[in-house]
């Protein structure tokens, strides 16, 4: 059978299948397009303003349950535990705690300040010294005062006195310049004999010797002081001992270790359920 042929030299037939194939390619060729296309949407990167929040989102923050507490109550305990001196009796009150010889009486005068006068005038021939440390402590409050019930002359009783000074926690100041303006607070009579940064146990701290004179009538009586400047995070705190200047050399040692049992007492807030 005789197929037709067109003027380009190709038969009907050869026309027809060639025609299909340029569809058959046109379809493979767009399907392959539209697959590609298909399989960028699904992975397509998220608009910017998306992707922005997706980097400043915060992290889920835990959620806390609140249990109603009662008001803390305040309880004063030492900040340390002084070890135990043989002979010695240890004092506490509400801000310090400190071991003196058990000949020593004292207590603090803001509570026990009757106590105290009439604990001096029990020694006998102490009854000036008596009113004179009443007027003292009435003027100048002191933190802690103790005497040495030992004490045997006139004029030349024995004993201590404990100030504080509240300070700034983020103070910087060195502690000689502190021991400077304590200095300043002295009479002009009074003469430092020695002086010297000495850290106690726990603390630290500046000694000094210091020596002055007490006149009565026509007796006069020279004494020697020690002091001790003590810097706690919150307090600065000055202890005197003062002594006839003829028993200094033996009493010293004792006023060393005292000062090395010396503790400030601090509040501790204890919460109750």
């Amino acid at each position: 059978m005789n197929r037709q042929t067109s003027a380009s030299g190709f038969s009907s037939f050869q026309i027809i299948v060639l025609l299909f194939l340029i569809v058959l390619v046109c379809m493979v060729f767009g399907g392959l397009v539209f697959i590609i296309f298909s399989m960028r949407a699904n992975t397509a990167v998220p608009p910017l303003a998306t992707q922005a929040e997706a980097q400043v989102s915060p992290t889920p923050q835990p959620t806390y349950t609140f249990i109603a507490m009662a008001e803390p109550t305040a309880t004063a305990t030492p900040l340390a535990t002084s070890t135990p001196i043989p002979d010695w009796q240890i004092f506490t009150t509400s801000q310090i705690e400190i071991s003196l010889p058990e000949n020593y009486g004292g207590g603090d005068p803001g509570l026990d300040l009757d106590k105290i006068v009439s604990g001096i005038k029990a020694i006998g021939g102490y009854n000036e010294a008596a009113d004179q440390t009443q007027k003292n402590l009435t003027e100048v409050p002191a933190v802690f005062y103790a005497f040495d019930t030992r004490s045997n002359r006139a004029n030349t009783l024995t004993y201590l006195t404990i100030y504080s000074n509240t300070i700034d926690a983020d103070t910087t100041i060195p502690l000689d310049e502190l021991m400077d303006e304590v200095v300043k607070t002295f009479p002009p009579d009074y003469r430092v004999v020695d002086r010297r940064i000495d850290p106690l146990d726990y603390y630290e701290a500046g000694r000094m010797f210091v020596e002055y004179r007490v006149i009565d009538g026509d007796v006069t009586v020279y004494r020697t002081m020690t002091a001790y400047i003590i810097r706690t995070p919150t307090k600065i705190w000055e202890l005197y001992f003062r002594v006839e200047r003829s028993d200094f050399k033996d009493q010293q040692p004792l006023f060393d270790l005292a000062a090395r049992s010396f503790h400030e007492v601090l509040p501790v807030e204890v919460a109750t359920p």
